[in-house]
């Protein structure tokens, strides 16, 4: 994403720093440098070049869009980088607290208990006499913690729920 932001950054530069060739019949010197060379003459297509110089761009032609492109990065930053940075970390976080006893919901909808915890799998009770062993970064809720059966849910998300 950043990747493609920068690009198009140095396309538009780029772009801005090449002035843009005119067309053949618009320019003067082009009819007089076709006309010349159809007559046989000695002039020479550099030397018309330079007796026509084109004006240079101006500071605003080169950089006009600079501030729109800096913009639009901040804004992205704002609006889909950090956010995604800040689920990431959470999410981090949330796998790296988990422990026995834990009643979690992973990320394929499946409820269940923590049975067993170790470096990058977690065996999660599903029913009596089922287990499953799955990655930690699969659970992405903890309903409660330590597995307490009084009623209450403690509901412990990865991410703030949408809007």
């Amino acid at each position: 994403m950043i990747l493609s932001l920068f690009a198009a950054f140095f396309l538009t530069l780029a772009q801005a720093q090449t002035p843009a060739a005119a067309p053949a019949s618009a320019t003067p010197a082009a009819a007089t440098t076709t006309t010349a060379a159809a007559a046989g003459s000695n002039t020479s297509p550099a030397a018309d070049a330079a007796a026509s110089p084109t004006p240079a761009p101006s500071m605003i032609q080169q950089f006009g869009s600079l501030p729109i492109l800096v913009l639009l990065t901040i804004i992205f930053y704002f609006i889909i980088i950090r956010p995604q940075q800040k689920r990431s970390k959470d999410q981090q976080a949330l796998v790296s607290s988990l422990k026995t006893g834990d009643r979690v919901v992973t990320s394929s909808g499946i409820y269940g208990l923590i049975a067993n915890v170790s470096d990058k799998t977690v065996t999660v009770k599903i029913a009596e006499g089922v287990k499953v062993e799955m990655d930690r970064a699969s659970v992405t809720t903890i309903l409660n913690r330590g597995g307490a059966s009084d009623g209450k849910v403690e509901v412990l998300p990865a991410t703030k729920p949408a809007r």
